[in-house]
């Protein structure tokens, strides 16, 4: 986090996500090692705190580097205090 100030809903952020939160397999059955949990058909909650909203035309490509543990940096937008909407990919 750089600086945490309002700012309007129309600004675009980027941000990157990483699906796995240790880089290493636990062996541990009891810890989470997944940061993201599908929570609908096209919302996620990343790391228990946001909502991440993936338009249509974007889930496929996500689904993939989910799918392969592959970390992606993308471009966000507001949707509310507690959701944000991936406009496209970087």
């Amino acid at each position: 986090m750089i600086s945490k100030e309002e700012v309007p809903d129309s600004v675009t952020f980027m941000m990157s996500i990483d699906p796995l939160r240790y880089y290493s397999k636990l062996e541990e059955n009891d810890i989470d090692n997944y940061t993201l949990s599908q929570l609908n058909d096209s919302t996620y909650l990343y790391m228990d705190k946001i909502e991440i909203e993936i338009p249509k035309k974007l889930q496929e490509y996500f689904i993939k580097k989910i799918n392969n543990e592959i970390y992606f940096r993308g471009n966000f937008q507001f949707v509310n205090a507690k959701r944000i909407r991936l406009v496209n990919f970087r």
